[in-house]
């Protein structure tokens, strides 16, 4: 708590001044807050996101495929570590979670709960130094068991084999498992690419037989609404870019990692189909619902790819879309892009705060010689943030931490200068990155602007990004 939070509180009065205390530390940095519902994979990684500052580092190695809790992590101090492996119950308490962690982390830090949460279904726990619940401990007294408490708990976690030094073989693995989803899926994604073809040139006819059995003028209903959306414009709002996209893009990290120069060009294409998907969605989608992980994503790719207009196009809307703000990934990527271009009145509208992970790159931008650790850092969370429901799902974004490379690039158009990271994500093709990359004719695209050109012109002016 800050000085300005501790006058404040002295100030205010108090009905219940444990409730008051404990509500007032739950607020802090070194709280994670979580209810009933809590995802133990989650709240893991908040605990690792706060022992980055005492140089732990610490990841989730493995997933259990069916309920997606942690199955391995990884914890070092240096160049090497330790791998345990986790059974979560399947009724998990996260108590137990928390103080079975604590009993394997190093003893330089403590984890205690708020013990007024404990009277809730709120979880409430706070990470410190030891020497600073040392402190705390002295000034509370008697205090000091009413606000914080910890549990004995039965181990979860068991530490597997000798000190070890993390894997190098991600890229490989998850390129891998690019290599074989393009495979699996590419007879069923040339024939849904003949389906937008379709939907692009004609629209889909109404089926009366999906209205069997309706009253007429419901059937008539029906068919009006149907004839509104597909047979106008709005259909361009339902075509698969997105997997276009992710398809097209996959293939392009997989050449450059073969050292072919044409994966730029792929990549390119990919920012391409991405970008039109959002235009298409702000023009005709009643309810635009782009993940809020996934769309930062697209901005990274822009600003890493030397796309500017694209870029600008992009924050604009994150900017104006509501839930621009939920995402500390998106909130990032446009004050990032508000340095490169201070100028637009997107800068005027980012928050100051509540970038997460990335803040440390923010507060630390006019300071290279502080920048490696929060470079790596935002490597490693974007490494236990790719999967389901997370920031990074999907390819190429489960392979390219395009939002660490986009620091790289708008710190060299600035003329700033950047230290370079040694971490298994920027040891590829890719991180070396060129200038503007042309974009190659694609007959998927060329048809889409061809539409777009007669059923909806007022789109023209975006097609000159």
């Amino acid at each position: 708590m800050s000085d300005s939070d501790l006058r404040a509180f002295e100030a205010a009065s108090h009905a219940d001044l444990a409730w008051d205390f404990t509500e007032a530390v739950a607020g802090s940095p070194s709280a994670i807050v979580t209810d009933w519902k809590f995802s133990p994979g989650d709240v893991l990684l908040e605990v690792f996101l706060r022992l980055y500052p005492f140089g732990i580092k610490a990841m989730v190695e493995a997933e259990d495929e069916e309920t997606l809790h942690p199955k391995t992590i990884l914890i070092r101090q240096g160049e090497v570590g330790a791998r345990y492996r986790v059974r979560i119950p399947e009724e998990p308490c996260l108590d137990d979670v928390l103080f079975s962690l604590q009993s394997i982390l190093p003893e330089t830090v403590r984890i205690y709960s708020l013990a007024r949460f404990e009277e809730t279904d709120t979880y409430g726990h706070v990470l410190l130094p030891r020497e600073t619940w040392t402190r705390v401990e002295e000034l509370l007294g008697p205090w000091f068991g009413v606000v914080f408490a910890e549990h004995r708990v039965k181990p979860l976690f068991k530490r597997v084999g000798k000190d070890v030094k993390p894997k190098r073989n991600f890229l490989k693995t998850r390129l891998k498992n690019a290599a074989e989803w393009l495979r699996r899926t590419r007879e069923h994604f040339d024939g849904m690419v003949q389906i937008d073809l379709e939907r692009m040139t004609k629209g889909v006819p109404f089926d009366p037989s999906t209205a069997a059995g309706l009253e007429e003028s419901l059937v008539e209903m029906r068919r009006q609404r149907w004839e509104t959306f597909w047979c106008t414009p709005t259909r361009l709002c339902a075509l698969n870019m997105s997997l276009w996209a992710k398809r097209v893009g996959a293939e392009g990290a997989l050449e450059l990692w073969r050292r072919k120069e044409a994966g730029w060009t792929k990549l390119r294409r990919s920012l391409q189909y991405f970008y039109w998907n959002v235009v298409a969605q702000v023009r005709f989608a009643k309810c635009p619902g782009f993940g809020l992980g996934d769309f930062g994503n697209q901005l990274a790719l822009a600003i890493m790819l030397d796309e500017w207009q694209i870029a600008a196009y992009l924050a604009g809307v994150m900017v104006r879309e509501e839930g621009f703000h939920r995402s500390p990934l998106t909130r990032f990527l446009v004050r990032l892009f508000s340095f490169h271009n201070p100028a637009t009145s997107v800068c005027d509208a980012v928050p100051e705060s509540g970038f997460g992970v990335y803040g440390q790159i923010v507060s630390c931008w006019e300071k290279p010689e502080t920048l490696r650790g929060p470079l790596e850092l935002a490597c490693d969370y974007h490494m236990m943030r790719i999967g389901e429901d997370h920031e990074f799902y999907g390819v190429p974004f489960d392979l390219l931490a395009a939002e660490v490379l986009a620091v790289y690039r708008v710190r060299h158009q600035l003329g700033l200068n950047t230290p370079r990271v040694d971490h298994q994500l920027l040891d590829a093709p890719w991180a070396d990155l060129p200038s503007r990359i042309p974009l190659e004719s694609d007959s998927f695209l060329d048809r889409f602007a061809q539409v777009v050109s007669q059923e909806a012109p007022e789109m023209l002016p975006e097609m000159s990004r």
